[in-house]
């Protein structure tokens, strides 16, 4: 899925995508009452932020699909390191 994009269109595009999901794990953390130093200690790693909203019952809501998780991984590599 993510790598039949364009390079030049996808890069903006998918680092606002990985920015607004982060943000969106931070608040459903927040929401579940974790502190904000522990945000801070994620940092920007989307895949530790998927475990921890995961261990706060996310998957009542929703359930990621493997193909989901492995584009998680693939653009976690890049976005946690700003590229």
């Amino acid at each position: 899925m993510l790598s039949d994009r364009r390079s030049e269109v996808y890069l903006p595009a998918a680092y606002l995508l990985c920015h607004a999901l982060e943000l969106g794990l931070k608040a459903y953390l927040l929401h579940a009452g974790a502190a904000e130093r522990l945000l801070r200690e994620y940092g920007h790693d989307l895949e530790a932020c998927l475990v921890a909203v995961e261990n706060n019952g996310l998957r009542r809501h929703i359930a990621l699909t493997t193909e989901e998780r492995d584009d998680l991984k693939l653009i976690n590599d890049h976005y946690e390191r700003k590229e």
